[in-house]
C-alpha cells in the first residue's frame, strides 16, 4: 500500500492512529498518508512503553519511516505528533527520514508541532505548510531535552545553548494564520536550498528564524552561502516584528526575484544594519556599519519589490541597493518613509553620478500613502529609466516633485538622455516606453519635472486633485512649426478649472492637446 486516506470516521473513536496501524499487515511501503477530519485523535503515533532513557527502536516507526507526503486538516483534538514527545528519549533516525512534504491546517488544539530534535530528522524534507491553527504557539519547540540526529550538524543541546539545525532540502515554507505563533523555531535553522519563504497573519512573531536575524542577539558573522538560493519571501499580518533582516543577511540573497511586506504594523525597517561588519563574498556585495559609512547591496536578480501597509516604516534598507533586473515596484501606504531606497534618491545626500544601466529593467513604479515623501527621484534617475512603462503616484500629501533636479550633473547613456542642472539650464528626458502617467491626490505637488520629458510612446494621462501643477512636462515634437502630440496619445484627464490654469510656453501647444483632454466624470 502506498496511499492511504482517512477521512471522516468519527465511530471508531480513534485517538492515536498507531493503535489503528497494528490492524495492517505492511504499511512498509506507505508514501502518502491523508488524514482528514477525524473529531476524536489526539495523537499521530504512540511511543513504545521503553525506559525513558533507551533508545528507541526503528522498528516502532516503521510506517512512517517511508512516508514521503504527510497532510493532517481538520483534527481539532490533535495535541501532538507523538504521544509522550516532552519526555527526553533519543530519536532514532528513521522516522520521517523520507518525509518530503508536510502539511498541517485546522490543528487548534496543538501548541507545538514538534521537537527540534524531531525536525533534524526531516533530511529529505522540501515543503512545509502550517496554516489555520489557531493554538500553535512553536513549530519546533526544544522539547527539554538532548538529542543528537547522527548527521552533521544537526544537533540539540537544550541546557541554555543554541542548536543548529540543518534541513538540506527545505525549498518552500508556508506559515499562515496563526495567531498564538510565537517562534517558529528557537534553534538556527540552516536551509541553503530554500526558495520561498510565506509568513501571513502571525502577530505575535517577533523575528524570522534565526537563519534570518540576528537584531535581537549578539552579531555574527553569517556564511556567504546563506539563503543564497531564496527566490521569494512574502510577509503579512506580522505586527510584533521591528525589522525584517540585517544589511548583512540582505546581500546574501543573490537569488531573490520577489519581496514582499504587508500589512505588519510594527517594522520600522526592512534590512537594518545590525551594528556588524559582514562579507557576503559576492562582487560588490559589502556591508561597513561604521558611523558614516555606507554599504552597497547587490541584488542582481530581485524583480518584484512590494512594501504595504506598513505604518511604522522609516527605512527600507540604509545601504545602498542595486538592483538592476528590477521590473515593478509598489510601495503604498507607509506614510513614514521619506524617500526610496538609496539606490532610488541621493536627494538627502551629496550628489554623485549614477551607473548607466541603474534602473534600466524598472517597468512599473507605483507609489501611494507615503505623505512623508518630498521628491520621489532625481532627474538623474529619471532619465535611466529607458524600460519604464507605467508611473502611478497617489494620495502623498507631502509630495512636491516627481523628480527632482538634485543640484549634480549626470549623463544616462542614452541618446537624448541627459541633465544638466546648472542654473537656467534645461535638460531632455527621454522615456521611450512609457505609456501611462497618473497622478492623483498630491496637494503639494508643484513640478512633475523640470526638464522636458519625450515620451513618444504615453497613451493616457491622468492628473488629478494636484491644484498647485502649472505646467505639463511633456515635449511636443513640431510639424511645419506648429506642435504635434504623439501619435500614440489618446487621453489626458483631468478637472476643467486645472485643465484652464496651466501656463504654457507656446500656447499653440494648449490648442494641439486640447482634443484629448477628458474631463473627471464627477468634474463639476
Amino acid at each position: 500500500m502506498k496511499l492511504l486516506i482517512i477521512e471522516d470516521c468519527e465511530g471508531m473513536g480513534i485517538r492515536c492512529l498507531s493503535d489503528v496501524f497494528k490492524n495492517f499487515i505492511n504499511l512498509s511501503h506507505l508514501s502518502v498518508l491523508h488524514i482528514f477530519y477525524l473529531v476524536g485523535i489526539e495523537f499521530l503515533w504512540q511511543w513504545s512503553s521503553a525506559p525513558p532513557c533507551d533508545q528507541l527502536e526503528v522498528s516502532s516507526f516503521s510506517p512512517l519511516c517511508g512516508l514521503e507526503e504527510l497532510r493532517l486538516h481538520r483534527l481539532p483534538n490533535l495535541v501532538g505528533l507523538f504521544y509522550g514527545e516532552s519526555e527526553p528519549y533519543l530519536f532514532p533516525a528513521g522516522p520521517f527520514s523520507s518525509l518530503k512534504q508536510l502539511r498541517i491546517s485546522g490543528c487548534h488544539n496543538m501548541k507545538q508541532l514538534f521537537t527540534v530534535q524531531l525536525l533534524q530528522n526531516l533530511q529529505n524534507l522540501e515543503k512545509l505548510e502550517v496554516y489555520d491553527c489557531k493554538g500553535l504557539e512553536e513549530i519546533a519547540a526544544d522539547g527539554n531535552g538532548v538529542g543528537q540526529g547522527g548527521r552533521e550538524g544537526i544537533q540539540l543541546i537544550s541546557s541554555g545553548a543554541t542548536a543548529v539545525v540543518i534541513l538540506p532540502k527545505l525549498k518552500s515554507l508556508s506559515l499562515d494564520n496563526l495567531p498564538q505563533l510565537k517562534n517558529v523555531c528557537k534553534s538556527a535553522m540552516i536551509c541553503d536550498s530554500i526558495e520561498e519563504i510565506k509568513i501571513f497573519n502571525c502577530p505575535k512573531v517577533k523575528r524570522l528564524p534565526l537563519f534570518l536575524s540576528s537584531i535581537d542577539g549578539p552579531s555574527y558573522l553569517f556564511p556567504a552561502g546563506t539563503f543564497s538560493s531564496l527566490e521569494q519571501l512574502r510577509i503579512s499580518g506580522c505586527h510584533n516584528m521591528k525589522q525584517l533582516f540585517t544589511v548583512q543577511l540582505l546581500q546574501n540573497l543573490q537569488n531573490l526575484e520577489t519581496l514582499g511586506v504587508q500589512d505588519c504594523e510594527g517594522p520600522e525597517e526592512i534590512a537594518a544594519d545590525g551594528n556588524a561588519i559582514g562579507q557576503g563574498g559576492g562582487e560588490g556585495i559589502q556591508l561597513t556599519s561604521s558611523e558614516g559609512a555606507t554599504a552597497n547591496v547587490i541584488l542582481p536578480k530581485l524583480r518584484w519589490l512590494s512594501l504595504n501597509g506598513l505604518p511604522q516604516l522609516k527605512n527600507i534598507c540604509k545601504a545602498a541597493m542595486i538592483c538592476n533586473s528590477i521590473e515593478e515596484i509598489k510601495i503604498f501606504n507607509c506614510p513614514k518613509v521619506k524617500r526610496m531606497p538609496s539606490f532610488l534618491s541621493s536627494i538627502d545626500g551629496p550628489p554623485y553620478l549614477l551607473p548607466t544601466g541603474t534602473f534600466s529593467s524598472l517597468k512599473e513604479l507605483w507609489i501611494f500613502g507615503c505623505h512623508n515623501m518630498k521628491q520621489l527621484f532625481t532627474v538623474q534617475l529619471l532619465q535611466n529609466l529607458q524600460n519604464l512603462e507605467q508611473l502611478i503616484v497617489k494620495d502623498c500629501e507631502g509630495l512636491e516633485e516627481i523628480a527632482a533636479d538634485g543640484n549634480g550633473v549626470g549623463q544616462g547613456g542614452g541618446e537624448g538622455i541627459q541633465l544638466t542642472s546648472s542654473e537656467g539650464a534645461t535638460a531632455n528626458v527621454i522615456l521611450p516606453k512609457l505609456r501611462w502617467l497618473s497622478l492623483n491626490g498630491l496637494p503639494q505637488l508643484k513640478n512633475i519635472c523640470k526638464a522636458a520629458m519625450i515620451c513618444d510612446s504615453i497613451r493616457e494621462i491622468e492628473i488629478c486633485y494636484c491644484p498647485k501643477v502649472k505646467r505639463l512636462p511633456l515635449f511636443l515634437s513640431t510639424i511645419n512649426g506648429l506642435p504635434s502630440p504623439p501619435s500614440t496619445l489618446r487621453k489626458i484627464k483631468g478637472n476643467q478649472e486645472w485643465w484652464e490654469s496651466l501656463e504654457w510656453d507656446n500656447p499653440s501647444a494648449k490648442n494641439a492637446l486640447y482634443p484629448f483632454f477628458f474631463t473627471l466624470q464627477w468634474d463639476n
